[in-house]
């Protein structure tokens, strides 16, 4: 089953003493599973409709397989964000909402985990270079051991991040201070002192201590040797491996604990030229109640002048057809609607020019599509969600106007999700349909805390 082509990438199974009996034991009773009689067993079931419903009940099967034994209610990690404070402002911005969210905190098995690739509707976290550097250091021994057992013998490959290789040096320091220098690589070590050392970077504290020691180190090397007396960097001073370096970590600190929601990928979702995957970021808020200036951003976003010399540009003959399609009147409709409440944010870098995409969970409004089929997250239906806000059929904090997008040619957020760059999770809805203003605990902590294991303990470390 689990090799299934729609199953092994959305599954993420937790290691369990109980996971194969859970497994064997299993009555693949739901409609989405649909096997013949008289068809082979070593063929692959075909599953249809909602592979994300399918992947739900599965999840939850197993673990009320494993709670047979003993029925007396116990509380759940991921039960204890019912009462957090995140939770009780969700209350005050959507009844609905916050009625599902605890829902699913009630149930047996955590709604807010990591998956194996990133999906349609999934999240990305974007987590700190402290952590990319190591992750993208186990990616690559995973290779080589595959490697390994494909090819005996094959010739060893150079992680391409020596980073990770001072990182794991910097552990043998730590561990064996009076034998081991800062110049140790991995390959010094007697076998003895590389299997403690492997024991102990399994460890969230010791790896993220390590790692964060060798950036820090990184970054006064590159202050004593390129910043001026003005407090300048002086380019010319720098060699590639630094620039590499330096392009690193100003791109982490530019997308400081981003949380993304995915709304194009693989061909699916929202339409793109190229088949790029396309993200929203959802915990970047721009406004908080749309301005004149802002509203036309929102709705015919910022094309160049039709006053200019030039020849007459797509770009023109884009910016007349929104503007007879969001007339004068209209805008003045939209102000009405979401000029007081409204909240935009700033979905991405790229594109920042174009109209802004609406995301809501109003499955009801005409002129809106389902991003995924299941999910209950939206996108458009513009004209109509105006109408519904004045007729009080529904609130502005039921929708969300994102200006920009973050866009990742064909394959490169698979890759980006390997290296460690990004986190591929499962979240639940209301996380990416509620308004992320004023929370009192920062979004990407709420969500990693709620992932529990490696995710919550580098959200600790982060948060501290």
């Amino acid at each position: 089953l689990l090799m299934h082509p729609l199953c092994i990438s959305p599954f993420s199974i937790h290691k369990s003493p109980h996971l194969v009996g859970s497994l064997s034991s299993l009555s693949f009773t739901s409609r989405l599973y649909n096997k013949s009689e008289g068809d082979d067993d070593d063929d692959a079931p075909v599953i249809s409709g909602d592979w994300r419903e399918f992947r739900n009940s599965l999840r939850t099967t197993l673990m009320d397989s494993e709670e047979e034994e003993d029925t007396t209610p116990v509380a759940t990690p991921w039960s204890s964000y019912i009462d957090s404070p995140n939770t009780q402002k969700l209350l005050t911005q959507s009844p609905t909402l916050h009625a599902e969210y605890v829902s699913l905190l009630s149930s047996p098995s955590n709604p807010t985990y990591v998956v194996g690739e990133p999906e349609l509707c999934g999240a990305l976290a974007r987590l700190p270079l402290t952590a990319s550097v190591w992750f993208h250091g186990r990616e690559h021994l995973k290779q080589e051991k595959r490697r390994k057992l494909l090819d005996p013998k094959a010739e060893p490959r150079k992680h391409d991040d020596d980073l990770y290789d001072e990182a794991v040096s910097r552990v043998n320091s730590m561990l064996f201070p009076s034998s081991s220098s800062s110049d140790t690589t991995n390959k010094d070590m007697d076998d003895e002192t590389k299997q403690i050392v492997s024991a102990a970077v399994k460890n969230t504290n010791v790896w993220y201590k390590a790692t964060e020691s060798i950036i820090n180190n990184r970054l006064n090397a590159l202050a004593i040797k390129a910043v001026d007396s003005s407090g300048n960097i002086e380019s010319a001073s720098l060699d590639e491996k630094d620039r590499s370096f330096l392009n690193r970590y100003v791109k982490s600190n530019e997308e400081w604990e981003e949380l993304s929601v995915i709304v194009s990928h693989n061909g699916e979702g929202l339409k793109t030229e190229k088949s790029e995957s396309v993200a929203l970021t959802i915990n970047r808020p721009l406004s908080v109640g749309i301005s004149d200036s802002l509203t036309k951003l929102i709705l015919q976003g910022s094309f160049a002048s039709k006053d200019s010399d030039s020849k007459k540009s797509e770009n023109d003959k884009d910016q007349e057809y929104l503007e007879s399609l969001y007339t004068e009147d209209f805008q003045q409709k939209f102000r009405d609607a979401f000029g007081k409440e409204g909240v935009a944010y700033v979905g991405g870098p790229d594109m920042q020019h174009l109209p802004a995409i609406l995301i809501h969970g109003q499955r009801d409004l005409p002129g809106s599509t389902e991003l995924a089929p299941g999910s209950g997250i939206f996108t458009g239906g513009m004209e109509a969600a105006v109408d519904s806000v004045l007729a009080k059929e529904s609130s502005p904090s039921d929708y969300k106007f994102f200006v920009g997008r973050k866009i990742f040619a064909p394959g490169f957020l698979e890759s980006y999700c390997r290296t460690g760059t990004y986190a591929p999770l499962h979240i639940p809805r209301p996380i990416v349909l509620r308004q992320c203003i004023s929370l009192p605990k920062p979004l990407f902590h709420e969500v990693l805390g709620q992932c529990g294991g490696e995710m919550g303990e580098i959200s600790k470390i982060e948060i501290l």
